[in-house]
């Protein structure tokens, strides 16, 4: 790490964020709400007293018993109130018990259930006996006042911290999987010049957690641990896709490039119209044709676009309703209008959504995917671990990190060392070239910074 820190490799100004499920060693059990009190639930005493009615009502009339039948007591979750409207709370099975008649081979001595329902007497001038098949009775108060008997939810898992979460079925796309685990965020800083990707930061969660609520708490993470880096992009899926994270940016003087998350919107083109732009945000011309960006005000924070006379270009097709004596036409570059992004700053971006531009840093992304991927499958860390509860698990995510971290350094290290051997004893001029740091366009490091970023051949990354 001091290595890293002395040669300035790290330097987080293109920063990628992803995050993956990780499944929990813990078997799921049906309930994604469950927590330290389902563990031990007290009884109403109403219930108990409901339970030996109907024993007693039974054994009124002795030969209608269904002798050998499976009896069952439940009661509802006492959390049903605080459950989101859309879920139905669960039934509690208490106990599960048969009527059988007297046989001292089945007798169990330790078994007090027929005591403590202050039934023993009648099962025994009925000759029968009370046989418990299961049982979530996890506790008896002696003085049997209040509430004497306390429950335990058999849907209540081992890991209390794990949550249920949806990814993409690997065998059907079109498809969602659950996995019962936990969440890991991890930033990845891509340094283009050279060549390298590096875990710069770790956030575990429950599964249940989108991506987009922890990518505050991971900048401010970097920023407070690293003050002297600056992050001039950050790059994301639909899951960061928050008007929070888009200010958290904007603060920070960082560009967010986050895929826009369309939310149920209707995207017809009559719909577009009507509106006045596309799903990319770039506003129509009065011939309804698709403006192209012209720049970006950073002194105004909005973003220019015109229409570039579109319908006198070999490509006049692209205007749907051209016409004939535009009032534009007169104008060196047409129509021409202005949108602040504060009107719309999802949508909106210093660098226009589906522009050239960029799609090249949106393409950058797959790096964070890549650092996911290198800690699941290849060293094999993140795949099915062994452990259970948040604790336990944020330890191993990190420790994943920092294994990424410093294979890929050390990888890095080794490559180089190759290509200055090869350069010594060959002295080729390809070997010259691996060597050579990779120049980024020159160009005003406070207006400009983000017009030009250069993209590694695919087998340095």
């Amino acid at each position: 790490m001091e290595v890293l820190r002395l040669l300035d490799i790290i330097t987080a100004r293109i920063l990628s964020h992803d995050g993956t499920l990780v499944p929990t060693f813990a078997r799921y059990r049906s309930c994604n709400y469950a927590c330290q009190d389902c563990k031990h639930i007290p009884l109403n005493r109403d219930l108990i007293s409901e339970i030996r009615r109907k024993i007693l009502k039974l054994l009124q009339n002795p030969e209608n018993i269904p002798i050998g039948k499976e009896k069952r007591a439940f009661v509802k979750c006492p959390k049903k109130d605080s459950l989101p409207k859309d879920v139905n709370p669960p039934s509690i099975e208490i106990i599960a018990y048969k009527l059988v008649p007297f046989n001292s081979e089945l007798l169990n001595e330790k078994d007090q259930t027929a005591k403590l329902l202050g039934i023993e007497e009648e099962l025994s001038k009925a000759n029968l006996m009370l046989l418990p098949l299961r049982s979530n009775i996890s506790g008896v108060k002696l003085d049997l006042e209040n509430n004497p008997f306390y429950v335990r939810c058999p849907k209540v898992p081992a890991d209390l911290d794990a949550r249920i979460g949806y990814r993409r079925s690997k065998y059907n796309p079109n498809k969602k999987e659950k996995v019962f685990g936990f969440k890991v965020v991890i930033t990845t800083s891509i340094e283009p010049e050279v060549g390298i990707e590096l875990p710069v930061a770790c956030i575990s969660t429950p599964a249940s957690d989108s991506d987009g609520s922890h990518f505050i708490s991971s900048r401010f993470q970097i920023k407070f641990n690293h003050p002297t880096l600056n992050t001039y992009i950050d790059i994301g899926d639909t899951g960061f896709d928050h008007i929070p994270n888009y200010n958290y940016s904007r603060s920070e003087d960082s560009i967010p490039i986050f895929d826009y998350n369309i939310r149920n919107e209707h995207l017809s083109q009559d719909v577009l119209f009507n509106r006045g732009y596309d799903h990319n945000g770039w506003p129509f011309a009065p011939c309804k044709a698709t403006c192209r960006p012209n720049g970006y005000d950073k002194k105004d924070k909005r973003l220019s676009f015109l229409c570039a006379k579109q319908c006198l270009s070999s490509h006049s097709g692209s205007v749907p309703e051209p016409i004939p004596d535009c009032q534009y036409l007169f104008r060196p570059l047409g129509f021409s209008t202005h949108v602040p992004i504060a009107d719309n700053p999802r949508l909106l971006c210093e660098i226009p959504r589906g522009s050239s531009r960029w799609k090249k840093i949106r393409n950058l992304r797959p790096a964070s995917e890549r650092t996911n991927s290198t800690a699941k499958s290849d060293l094999d860390i993140l795949h099915h671990p062994r452990v259970m509860g948040k604790e336990r698990f944020g330890i191993l995510a990190q420790l994943s990190c920092i294994v990424v971290l410093l294979k890929r350094f050390v990888s890095f290290v080794a490559r180089i060392t190759l290509s200055l051997r090869k350069l010594i004893y060959s002295k080729s001029q390809k070997a010259y070239e691996n060597l050579q740091s990779k120049k980024i366009p020159p160009c005003h490091p406070e207006k400009m910074r983000y017009t030009f970023i250069y993209l590694f051949p695919s087998h340095h990354l």
